[in-house]
């Protein structure tokens, strides 16, 4: 039986076979994880532009997201 998401879903590149979750693809850096779950975020327009917020936990702590 094949292994599921044994691939890298940003390149393509294969895993290795008995890697851990969550998985850093050797080949692109992206991290994929087992369980990835729906989401909703808000665009809030602000003069110009849109309401970004800075993240304040793990993953991605410290960079911009859309609110949600």
């Amino acid at each position: 039986m094949a292994q599921k998401n044994a691939h890298c879903s940003y390149c393509g590149a294969p895993f290795a076979a008995a890697a851990p979750w969550p998985r850093r693809c050797a080949a692109c850096g992206n991290t994929s994880y087992l369980n990835p779950l729906p989401v909703a975020v808000v665009l809030v327009p602000v003069g110009g532009g849109v309401l970004l917020v800075r993240r304040a936990i793990p993953p991605q702590q410290g960079t911009l997201a859309l609110p949600g």
